[in-house]
C-alpha cells in the first residue's frame, strides 16, 4: 500500500495488488495520499489493520479485525469465498473501503466472464467504427 508521488507533475499514485495478486499502481487524490493502511502484527492489535498518516508516522484510525483462522469473504458482486488469515488484509469497514478502489472493485472475474467481457468490447469498437463509417458516407 506505498504511496508514489511524482513532485514534477504533481501525481499520486497507490501500489496495490490487482484481483489477480500482482502488484499495479492506482491513480489517487493528493487527499489520500496523505496516509496509507498497514497490517498490525503487534499483539494486541494482531491482525487489525491502522490507516497511517505518513507525515508524523502516527495512527490516525484503527480498523478491527474479527474473524478465524479461515475468513469468509463476501465480494462486491455478492460472491462468497472462503480465505486464510494470512491472505486477508482489512481495507475498511463495512461496504466503505479507506482507500480508492481499482477499477473492478477487487472482484476477481472468471475465465469465460474476462473472455465474454474482451469479446464485448471489441464487438463494441467494430460497431462504433461501422457508425461513423456510416454516418461520414451520410
Amino acid at each position: 500500500m506505498d504511496v508514489i508521488t511524482i513532485e514534477k507533475n504533481g501525481e499520486n499514485f497507490r501500489l496495490i495488488y490487482d484481483a489477480k495478486g500482482r502488484f499495479t499502481i492506482h491513480k489517487i487524490t493528493a487527499d489520500e495520499a496523505t496516509y496509507k493502511l498497514a497490517k498490525v502484527k503487534r499483539v494486541q492489535f494482531v491482525n487489525d489493520t491502522v490507516r497511517i498518516d505518513l507525515k508524523t508516522g502516527k495512527i490516525i484510525e484503527h480498523i478491527k479485525f474479527e474473524g478465524t483462522y479461515i475468513i469468509h469473504v463476501k465480494d462486491a458482486v455478492d460472491r462468497q469465498f472462503a480465505t486464510l488469515l494470512t491472505n486477508d488484509f482489512i481495507i475498511g469497514e463495512g461496504n466503505k473501503p479507506s482507500i480508492s478502489l481499482l477499477k473492478g472493485k477487487g472482484v476477481k472475474l472468471t475465465i469465460s466472464e474476462e473472455r465474454d467481457r474482451s469479446v464485448f468490447k471489441k464487438l463494441n469498437q467494430k460497431y462504433n467504427k461501422f457508425l461513423r463509417a456510416r454516418a461520414a458516407h451520410q
